[in-house]
């Protein structure tokens, strides 16, 4: 077995698929850190995706930080997208969802009763029901991640192996989703000795078996087997929040002896923090809307607040950003037309990252929902916590969100919770009113990710 030289330079190989300027949301994490470990002297070799534009999110001294693209596969993708449209017209659409507006018999626009028995019947459907097209061509869909992935870090785990023969490195990081990637680090650490951090921003399965729909059914076969295989010869796993680090460490098999420690994620601190909008209480979500994410609680709050203070769509606005036209296959702006609300409500495609902080900014409330299971925090949280608008927080009043927002005095409202929810609205309304909302919310910079930086230094510097 080959075995690197004990590394006394600080260097460090990371593995992330995702990462550099402009990166999805999965490389924000290590962008920040490698930037932080490069300023206190780390040189940093990345292995990540082949794309166009790729460049490091920051300027960085020569020699210190360089990366190694792995081009990825699309061979497989479009075979399998041609298998899954055979597949979708060999087995209809007969239950698919149908778009468009809706309206009623006579040609009225829909009432409130139609539109909930519409979105309460396709997102049973969605949660329960599901045909037997969906259930093949999410098994497709899994095959294709499964052999993108796996080819990705196949090439991925041969450029590992060729540096790690040329340098000596302190440790090798693997920062998924996608989860596939973390075969990398075990297979270098068992053939080269080099101690392997396994930093899981998002849970694959371990800690969430319960939840049947969040894997397709092929990853879960694929997650049972090997998330414990290749775990076996990491040293340290990074898990996302304290709640994660218990969930998921006790159910670890035998065997399985690496550290557990929780690194949440956080923020990059703006350079100013301005105030909100004066003139006008602006409620905004940015993001995608998943089925889980039910806007029908936050309208009902909103036309209540609306009624109650004679609020014009000069004075109230409810904005929707990077969010789909439909939800439970309603239009959104037809479901903010049935609660009253159609002039209040706008809703755009996705915009550039600073574009949408400017938009959180100048909001009065952001609206967060909760992951579907209860050991993530969304990063919406960590973005909001450092500006100086009302968080408004819905999903799980016992989860890792509510863990996070209890330090900064904030709670998590269920989604059946009506009156609790317009009571979080009323109250911002009126901390608005008063011109209350200047201070970040994170005032202690706790959430800051200048100090998640720290305890991955502190591991790096015991290995």
């Amino acid at each position: 077995m080959p075995v690197s030289a004990p590394a006394t330079e600080k260097r460090l190989l990371l593995v992330s698929y995702h990462i550099g300027r402009n990166s999805p949301t999965g490389g924000i994490r290590w962008n920040a850190m490698m930037r932080d470990l490069v300023a206190a002297g780390w040189r940093v070799d990345v292995i990540t995706l082949d794309r166009e534009g790729l460049a490091p999110a920051f300027e960085t001294p020569d020699g210190m930080l360089e990366f190694f693209r792995v081009r990825g596969t699309d061979v497989p993708q479009r075979a399998l997208r041609a298998l899954a449209r055979s597949v979708r017209f060999l087995t209809g659409r007969r239950n698919a969802a149908p778009g468009g507006a809706l309206s009623s018999s006579n040609g009225a626009p829909p009432s409130m009763a139609e539109l909930d028995a519409r979105i309460d019947r396709e997102l049973w459907r969605q949660d329960q029901k599901r045909s037997l097209r969906e259930h093949i061509t999410s098994v497709l869909d899994g095959i294709e991640a499964w052999i993108t992935d796996t080819v990705w870090s196949g090439r991925a785990l041969r450029v590992a192996r060729d540096l790690a023969r040329k340098r000596s490195y302190r440790a090798v990081v693997v920062s998924s989703p996608p989860h596939y990637t973390q075969r990398v680090g075990a297979r270098l650490s068992r053939a080269f000795g080099i101690p392997y951090i396994a930093d899981y921003r998002d849970p694959w399965l371990l800690g969430i078996e319960w939840l049947d729909n969040y894997l397709n059914l092929f990853e879960r076969v694929i997650a049972r087997r090997r998330e414990p295989e290749w775990l076996r010869d990491a040293t340290v796993i990074l898990h996302n929040t304290p709640r994660a680090q218990r969930e998921i460490g006790a159910r670890f098999p035998a065997g399985i002896r690496g550290r557990h420690l929780a690194v949440p994620n956080g923020y990059d601190s703006v350079i100013a923090v301005t105030a909100p909008d004066p003139e006008c209480f602006r409620i905004v979500f940015t993001g995608w809307l998943y089925p889980y994410m039910d806007p029908r609680p936050l309208f009902a709050a909103a036309k209540r607040l609306q009624g109650e203070h004679h609020l014009g769509p000069d004075r109230l606005r409810i904005e929707f950003v990077g969010t789909d036209a439909q939800f439970g296959g309603v239009d959104l702006q037809v479901l903010a037309e049935a609660y009253g609300l159609g002039a209040y409500f706008t809703r755009s495609a996705r915009v550039p990252r600073d574009q949408a902080r400017r938009i959180q900014q100048e909001a009065a409330v952001m609206v967060a929902y909760d992951c579907p299971h209860p050991l993530s925090v969304p990063s919406k949280f960590y973005e909001y916590a450092q500006l100086s608008g009302s968080m408004l927080l819905l999903g799980n009043p016992d989860g890792a969100m509510a863990d996070a927002a209890a330090p900064l005095g904030l709670r998590v409202c269920a989604l059946k919770d009506q009156d609790a929810i317009y009571t979080e609205l009323s109250n911002a309304y009126g901390r608005w009113s008063r011109g209350e909302l200047r201070k970040p919310l994170d005032v202690e910079g706790r959430y800051d990710r200048r100090r998640q930086v720290d305890v991955v230094r502190e591991i790096l510097d015991s290995l």
